[in-house]
Order: structure tokens, then C-alpha cells, then sequence
């Protein structure tokens, strides 16, 4: 009986560890199955969201120019020595660009003393080495603008202004920033300059305001009053010159609407779940293994209940039969 009852009891131990073994595999098992699940539905959410990225959207504006700030003032000159006599005022006489409107006076020129007596106002560059054009017997430098664009006659008082200018002329001087010449246009440019070239394409080279070169060689430009009688008035003027501006550059940062992304948000995300790919496993859900892992631990506990029943009915009944034996002696 001894020995049986050992037996039994080693029965009944393996019994009970068989099934707490299985109880534990499938305990694991199921726990794991719920862990990768809920990893697996995150993911999934995760993937359903659309970041939201921001865009930077850059502008280079072109190089442009600009003019400085500038006081206009007047300015008036008189008839050098062997040039006749009068004096001229041109107002503005600073600051001009091209196209500024100014008023060309002048007094004490040769009085008109014959039908044919005529003047004109005219814008020049005063390099004394520029070629010349011939206008009715005139020698005109060939930078001059047009000589019969503003023509006048003095008055008997020996007075002109563009105020007074006869139609179609304007009665103002238009300042031209540029190629001024030559003088003999529009119609008057039959021929050749004084050193045999093209008028138009010689007086190219001596712009108003003058080239850099010209400048430096004390070149500037003047509105010259002339007439017929031998008067020739010049009076200085000067530009203001367009500043080169630099082109810049702007940015402006925007987010964009949820559910959609640029190429470089695509790409950043791939990035990141390439990088995220290197450190753990992809969850997909519960793989067979962890399936396997449940149905063992469910047959362990089978097994460990089946051991603990078969052993623990035959001790039941040796209790018994061993009861009742003693009682049996003790009555007798």
C-alpha cells in the first residue's frame, strides 16, 4: 500500500504540473496574440492619418533700378566769350530723368531783324571730340536732339521761351535720358558725319548723361539755346541716375490641408519607416506560433487533469477501504 501510494503521489504531482504548465503556455499565448493585435491596430491608425506638412514656397524678385531722393532746382547760364550774347534758364534743371517736362527761357538774344531769323532749343553731350552733322549751313554737334523739333524766333526784344513755342511744338522741352542725337533728324540726315560715319549710328556714343569714360574726362550735358544771329546759350543739367537694386529673395511658409502631402512628405515617411523597420519587427497581427502555443498549453491541462483524476480516484478509494479495515479491528 505504501508503494502505491507513493506512485499515486508522484501521479499526482506530474498531474498537477502538466497542467500548470499548459495553463501558463496558454495564458502566454493568448496575452501575446492581444499584444501583437493591438500594436497591429495602431499601426493601422497610424497609417490612416494624414500628416500635415508645411510647404516653403520662395520668390526672387528681378534686379531692378531706382532713383534717389533729389531737390530740383533751376539753373541759368549766359553767352561765353564769342558766342553771341543772352542769357538762358532752364527750370528743373536737376534731378531729370527721361521724359521730365522743363521750361527753356531766354533774354537778350539778338533781336530778330528779318523773316528768316530763327533759334531752336537743343540737349547735347559737350565731348569736344564727338563728329559733327551740317544743318542749313550750321555746324551742329552731332549729339545735339533734333534741331527743328523746338525752333523758335526771337522778338523784337530779343526774348524766346518754350511757353511760346508755335504748333505743333510743346510748350515745354522733353529731357531725353540716352541716345540724345543726331541733330539732323528726323529728315535732315542725308549723309555722312564729319568723320564719314552713320549719323545715327556715331551719335550712339555720346549719350546724355555721358559714359562713365566721358565723365571722367569733365564731359556733361547742357539744353544750348541757338539762333541764327550768332547766339548760343548753354546751360548745365544733370540726372539722376537710376540705383541698381539687388534681387532679393522672399519666403513664405503655409501649412497644407490634412489628407494631403507633398512628394517630400512621402518621401520623409518612407524614411522614417525604413529607419523604424531597422530597430523592431513588422506586427501583422498573430502569427501560427502563438496560435500553437495556446493549443499546447490546452492539451497540457487536459493531461494534467486527466493525471490528477485517474491517481486521485484510486487514493479516494484506499482511504476508504482503509477506514473501514480500521474500523472493523477496533469493533471486533
Amino acid at each position: 500500500m505504501q508503494g502505491s501510494s507513493s506512485v499515486a503521489k508522484r501521479l499526482g504531482t506530474l498531474g498537477l504540473t502538466v497542467f500548470v504548465v499548459g495553463a501558463v503556455l496558454l495564458g502566454t499565448g493568448i496575452a501575446a496574440s492581444a499584444h501583437t493585435t493591438t500594436k497591429a491596430a495602431a499601426a493601422a491608425s497610424a497609417n490612416k492619418k494624414h500628416p500635415t506638412t508645411t510647404t516653403t514656397t520662395t520668390t526672387t524678385l528681378p534686379t531692378s533700378t531706382t532713383t534717389q531722393p533729389c531737390n530740383a532746382t533751376s539753373a541759368t547760364a549766359s553767352a561765353a566769350a564769342g558766342k553771341g550774347q543772352g542769357t538762358a534758364t532752364v527750370n528743373p534743371a536737376t534731378c531729370l530723368v527721361n521724359g521730365t517736362q522743363v521750361d527753356v527761357s531766354a533774354t537778350g538774344l539778338t533781336p530778330a531783324s528779318a523773316s528768316n531769323y530763327l533759334g531752336t532749343f537743343i540737349e547735347c553731350n559737350t565731348d569736344p571730340n564727338q563728329p559733327t552733322v551740317s544743318i542749313l549751313g550750321n555746324t551742329i554737334p552731332l549729339s545735339c536732339s533734333s534741331a527743328l523739333k523746338y525752333v523758335f524766333t526771337p522778338n523784337a526784344a530779343g526774348t524766346a521761351d518754350t511757353a511760346y513755342l508755335p504748333a505743333p511744338a510743346t510748350p515745354y522741352f522733353t529731357v531725353i535720358e540716352g541716345t540724345t542725337g543726331p541733330a539732323c533728324a528726323p529728315t535732315l540726315c542725308t549723309g555722312t558725319d564729319s568723320t564719314g560715319g552713320n549719323p545715327y549710328t556715331d551719335a550712339a556714343g555720346y549719350p546724355c548723361p555721358p559714359t562713365a569714360a566721358q565723365q571722367a574726362a569733365g564731359d556733361t550735358c547742357v539744353i544750348a539755346v541757338g539762333d541764327t544771329g550768332g547766339d548760343q546759350v548753354t546751360v548745365p543739367i544733370s540726372f539722376n541716375t537710376a540705383v541698381p537694386v539687388p534681387p532679393t529673395t522672399i519666403g513664405t511658409e503655409a501649412p497644407t490641408s490634412p489628407g494631403h502631402s507633398t512628394a517630400t512628405t512621402v518621401a520623409a515617411a518612407k524614411t522614417a519607416a525604413t529607419k523604424a523597420a531597422s530597430g523592431s519587427l513588422a506586427f501583422t497581427g498573430s502569427g501560427p506560433g502563438l496560435w500553437w502555443l495556446a493549443l499546447v498549453g490546452v492539451l497540457l491541462m487536459v493531461l494534467g487533469g486527466l493525471l490528477l483524476t485517474v491517481v486521485d480516484q484510486p487514493r479516494r478509494m484506499l482511504r476508504l477501504a482503509v477506514h473501514k479495515v480500521t474500523r472493523t479491528k477496533r469493533d471486533s
